[in-house]
C-alpha cells in the first residue's frame, strides 16, 4: 500500500466560551489514502465542520498534526497554508459561495486566476460541459437553480485538480432528487481526475458512495458500522 495522501495524528481542538476551555476534539487520528473516498458522519454538533477545517489547513488544532503529501501543513505559516491550499486542495460547501457579480464561468476561473495557473477560461468551459452547464456558461448565479449553483461550485472545486477535495454538506441546500445528481457529479469528477476526497455528511446515501465512513462522536472518530 502506498504511503497515505492525509494524515490526522491526535488532533485536539479547545476553544475558549466564557472564560472556560470547551474541548471540540480529543485525540482524532486518521489515514486517508491517494485517490480514495472517504464520509465523515455524526449527529450535530459532534465537530465534522471543525475537523474538516483542521484536514484542510483552514484553522489549526490545539495539539497534534496534519500532514498532507507529506508536508506538515500544521508547522506551516498562514500565508504558507494559503498558497498550499491553492494548489493542493479544493473544496465544495453546503451554501455554494459563489460570487453575484461573476458568471459562471468567472466563478470557476477564479481559482485558476488567483494561482496564475494558465488556460484558465478553457479549463472553466471544459469541467462546466462535464458537469452539464455548457449552456449556462454566462449566467450569473441568481438566474440559476440551486443544483446548478452547486454544480458550479463543484466545478470550481475540481478546476484545479487538486490532490485533495473536502466537501461539507454538499447536497444539504438540495432536494433529494437534485441531491442525487450533485453526487453523480462528485464521484464521477472524482474518479475522473483521481482526486482523494473527503465528505461531510448527514446522509446515508452519500456516506454510503465513499470507500470508508468513519463515524464521529462526542469528540472522538471511529469506523463506522
Amino acid at each position: 500500500m502506498t504511503d497515505p495522501i492525509l494524515v490526522a495524528t491526535d488532533l485536539t481542538k479547545q476553544v475558549n466560551l466564557k472564560g472556560s476551555q470547551l474541548q471540540i476534539l480529543n485525540k482524532v487520528s486518521l489515514e486517508v489514502q491517494k485517490s480514495s473516498s472517504v464520509a465523515i458522519i455524526g449527529p450535530s454538533g459532534a465537530g465534522k465542520t471543525t475537523l474538516l477545517s483542521l484536514l484542510a489547513g483552514l484553522d489549526v488544532p490545539s495539539t497534534g498534526s496534519v500532514t498532507m503529501g507529506g508536508i506538515d501543513i500544521t508547522a506551516l505559516t498562514e500565508e504558507q497554508r494559503t498558497q498550499f491550499r491553492g494548489k493542493q486542495v479544493g473544496f465544495v460547501f453546503q451554501n455554494f459561495y459563489l460570487l453575484e457579480n461573476l458568471t459562471a464561468l468567472e466563478n470557476v476561473m477564479l481559482p485558476l486566476d488567483l494561482h496564475a495557473i494558465p488556460k484558465a477560461k478553457s479549463k472553466a468551459r471544459e469541467i462546466l460541459a462535464e458537469v452539464g452547464l455548457q449552456d449556462r456558461l454566462d449566467h450569473y448565479p441568481r438566474q440559476l437553480s440551486g443544483g446548478e449553483q452547486q454544480r458550479v461550485a463543484i466545478a470550481r472545486g475540481f478546476v484545479t485538480e487538486p490532490a485533495i477535495l473536502f466537501a461539507d454538506e454538499p447536497t444539504g441546500n438540495l432536494d433529494q432528487s437534485t441531491g442525487e445528481k450533485i453526487i453523480d457529479s462528485i464521484f464521477q469528477l472524482n474518479k475522473d481526475l483521481q482526486t482523494t476526497l473527503v465528505v461531510i455528511t448527514h446522509e446515508e446515501g452519500l456516506a454510503q458512495r465513499c470507500d470508508r465512513v468513519l463515524r464521529l462522536s462526542k469528540g472522538g472518530l471511529r469506523l463506522a458500522p
